[in-house]
């Protein structure tokens, strides 16, 4: 229950928008989250932080690891223990009612330092591990916020 409410909290920086776009000698440039490198924004695609080259080989390496390891049957999020029909019929789940049912709720998490794959977890706690980045001692300290305001969540 407090993951939710800590998945809840970091959706809603979503809101914000945040871009590293630097205006210099007249070029919009954006620097990559992955090469580091600061390149023209006409090598970004919409908000990716990535520059399409970087972009490209991430999805690449994202669809091998989907080829390589399949998704288990009944198979249930190692985080909140939701099942692919739980999942269905949450509507604030991108995957859930009124949307696309033929699309999985699951998504492959990786370590992004290692590319290694870890499991499938569902789309809200998917979010949450990566809005905090993998830390766990910042996923310690939410969890510690959370209990401290347990009482004022509403």
């Amino acid at each position: 229950m407090l993951l939710i409410y800590l998945i809840l909290l970091l959706t809603q920086l979503s809101l914000f928008e945040f871009t590293d776009d630097v205006v210099s000698s007249g070029t919009i440039t954006r620097r990559c989250n992955q090469c580091g490198c600061e390149r023209p924004l006409k090598l970004f695609v919409g908000k990716d932080p990535y520059c399409k080259p970087c972009s490209s080989e991430y999805h690449s390496t994202l669809n091998r690891m989907k080829n390589t390891y399949k998704v288990p049957d009944n198979h249930n999020c190692p985080i909140c223990g939701k099942g692919e029909e739980d999942l269905r019929s949450d509507t604030m789940n991108p995957r859930g009612t009124g949307n696309v049912v033929k699309k999985t709720p699951w998504r492959l998490d990786h370590c992004h330092e290692t590319v290694k794959f870890r499991s499938y977890l569902c789309h809200k706690c998917n979010l949450g591990v990566g809005f905090l980045e993998d830390n766990v001692d910042t996923l310690k300290n939410a969890i510690k916020y959370l209990e401290r305001h347990s009482g004022y969540t509403k």
